[in-house]
C-alpha cells in the first residue's frame, strides 16, 4: 500500500530527474552538420608554345544542372544520381574549372592573353565555350572511378563561326572506395582533360588559321 508519504517521496523524484533532463538540453552544446570541403586545383603540365598573337575569351563556364552545385555526386545505383551527405566541394565544380582551364591555356604560351573579362575594348580572336557535362564518382561491387567529362566549342570572332566541338571525358580510377579517393582521382582527370582541352584548342586555332592564309 502506497502511503501519503511515499506518494511525496517519488513526486520529488521525478520532479527532479525532469529537471535533470532539462538542464541536460539547456546547456548541452547544439549539434551543427559539419562538412568535408574539397577542392580542384591540379593544373596539368603543358607543352610549352611559341609565343603567339591571339587572344582567347573563356566565356563563364556553364554545368549540367545535376552538377551545379556543391554536392558530390556519386552513383551506387543504375539510373540514381546521389551526393555524399559529409562531404561536399568547396564552391561549384564549374567555377573551380574557370581559373584552372584559363592557367593551362596560358601556361601554353601559345596565345598572347586568356582572359574572362569581357570589355568593349578588347579585341578577341576566339571565344571558348565549355560545359561541364558530369563529374561523379562510379561504385561498383569491388572498384570505383571518376567520371568528369566536358563540352567544348571554339569560335572564331572575325566570322563568329565554331572552328571546333569536342566532348572530352576521362575516367580514373579511384584507389580507396570513399570520399576523399574520388576527390583524388577527381583532381587527375581534370587535369588530364585539361591537358587534352589546350592541345585541342591550339590545333583547332592552328587549322583554322592555315584555312584563311
Amino acid at each position: 500500500m502506497i502511503t501519503l508519504k511515499n506518494m511525496l517521496r517519488l513526486r520529488i523524484f521525478f520532479l527532479m530527474i525532469l529537471t535533470l533532463l532539462t538542464s541536460c538540453s539547456v546547456f548541452s552544446p547544439v549539434k551543427t552538420r559539419i562538412y568535408n570541403n574539397y577542392v580542384i586545383n591540379q593544373i596539368p603540365h603543358v607543352t610549352k608554345r611559341p609565343y603567339g598573337k591571339y587572344i582567347l575569351f573563356v566565356n563563364p563556364i556553364k554545368s549540367n544542372p545535376l552538377y551545379d552545385t556543391n554536392g558530390m555526386a556519386y552513383t551506387a545505383h543504375p539510373y540514381r544520381v546521389e551526393y555524399f551527405a559529409k562531404n561536399r566541394w568547396a564552391d561549384k565544380p564549374s567555377k573551380m574549372l574557370q581559373s584552372l582551364i584559363s592557367k593551362s591555356l596560358q601556361n601554353s604560351q601559345f596565345f598572347n592573353a586568356v582572359t574572362s573579362s569581357a570589355g568593349n575594348k578588347i579585341r578577341y580572336d576566339y571565344i571558348l565555350n565549355v560545359q561541364l557535362t558530369e563529374l561523379r564518382q562510379v561504385f561498383l561491387m569491388h572498384s570505383s572511378y571518376v567520371i568528369f567529362s566536358i563540352h567544348v566549342e571554339i569560335i572564331d570572332t572575325s566570322t563568329y563561326k565554331i572552328v571546333a566541338s569536342k566532348e572530352l571525358k576521362t575516367e580514373v580510377p579511384v584507389r580507396i572506395r570513399s570520399p576523399l579517393g574520388g576527390v583524388i582521382s577527381a583532381n587527375q582527370a581534370v587535369s588530364i582533360t585539361l591537358k587534352r582541352l589546350v592541345n585541342f584548342c591550339i590545333n583547332s586555332i592552328s587549322a583554322n588559321k592555315r584555312t584563311f592564309n
